[in-house]
């Protein structure tokens, strides 16, 4: 038994230590620079969920194709969907949230000037990119990326708050 113990002990002690993820850092990598862009775009677009869910009331300024997959698109107008239906009974009430109360894109009801990225992965034609405000240690969503022939698109944004 005890052989057995020391064998574990220096099996432990001879793998390689697990790396610590790269600390957040202000956009380096050219994927890491077009989602700064991509974030800054739609925080930059007053009536964002209004056009990124395809609201009657819509401004048109930004078109969200050019940001986001049609798959995600199509996930963010279901989801508001199902808020609307739970929180309002499906109609949009006057004084009530009944929907997202933050940006689907950011994650959330403010915007900074700049923001840091850590790149988890990256092939080719896909990245997945942690992203977290400044003076922040933790990331507050993560998004996936996906390249085509128009470019890069975010396919998925996995929010810190749920």
């Amino acid at each position: 038994m005890k052989r057995f113990s020391i064998a574990i002990a220096l099996s432990a002690a001879l793998l390689p230590a697990a790396a610590a993820p790269p600390a957040f850092h202000p956009p380096k990598s050219s994927t890491e620079i077009v989602l700064d862009r991509m974030i800054h775009r739609a925080d930059a677009d007053d009536n964002q969920l209004s056009n990124l869910l395809r609201l009657k009331w819509a401004d048109h300024k930004l078109d969200y194709t050019t940001l986001l997959t049609p798959r995600l698109i199509a996930q963010l107008i279901a989801e508001e969907k199902a808020m609307v239906e739970r929180d309002c009974g499906g109609v949009y009430k006057d004084g009530e949230i009944c929907g997202f109360d933050y940006s689907p894109i950011g994650c959330d009801q403010d915007y900074a000037p700049h923001y840091l990225y850590r790149t988890l992965s990256e092939t080719p034609d896909k990245a997945v990119i942690a992203y977290a405000w400044p003076e922040s240690d933790k990331a507050d969503a993560t998004y996936t990326l996906v390249k085509s022939k128009v470019g890069w698109r975010i396919d998925s944004v996995v929010c810190s708050n749920g």
